[in-house]
């Protein structure tokens, strides 16, 4: 989660994938790292960096990325659904007889 705030401070583009891992899911103040040592360097990085407010910043941006990153999926999928869409429906009428009446 630190990472994907750091890179959308940066302007750095983030694209998700499709994971059994979770962002957002929860406070970023109430996440845990799996080393005690990194946890301790972020949490660190955090506070001395944005003070009290940092997991609410950090949350934020975590909800806008996950968010666009949501909204892209989507739009990726209809986008390549509609030509399909299309030429599904064509087909059908172009090869069945009387379906034009």
């Amino acid at each position: 989660v630190y990472e994907i705030f750091v890179a959308h401070s940066l302007a750095i583009p983030v694209v998700l994938t499709q994971t059994l891992a979770s962002a957002g899911k929860s406070s970023s103040a109430t996440a845990k790292c799996s080393s005690d040592e990194d946890q301790t360097r972020i949490r660190a990085e955090i506070e001395a960096r944005y003070g009290s407010n940092g997991y609410r910043i950090i949350d934020r941006a975590i909800l806008v990325t996950t968010r666009m990153s949501s909204i892209l999926m989507v739009t990726m999928v209809f986008g390549a659904a509609w030509p399909l869409s299309f030429s599904t429906v064509g087909a059908y009428y172009l090869t069945q007889p009387g379906a034009w009446e």
